[in-house]
């Protein structure tokens, strides 16, 4: 029996400690999970967290999600 795993692709609104030290990970430990964007308030800090964390979007404000 082949197993048909559907991925989840997630976008996380905000860069505070819980997103990077509990939400993200534990998105990343799941089978089919994947963050693919992240949101701040601040594009310098969303540019730097997504780099750091090797993730592929990055938006600099809640409104341009």
């Amino acid at each position: 029996m082949v197993s048909s795993i559907r991925k989840i692709n997630w976008g996380v609104l905000g860069t505070a400690r819980i997103a990077l030290k509990s939400v993200i990970p534990a998105i990343r430990q799941t089978k089919n999970g994947e963050v693919v964007a992240i949101a701040s308030r601040d594009d310098a800090k969303a540019r730097e967290t997504a780099k750091a964390l090797g993730i592929q979007a990055r938006y600099g404000s809640m409104q341009s999600c």
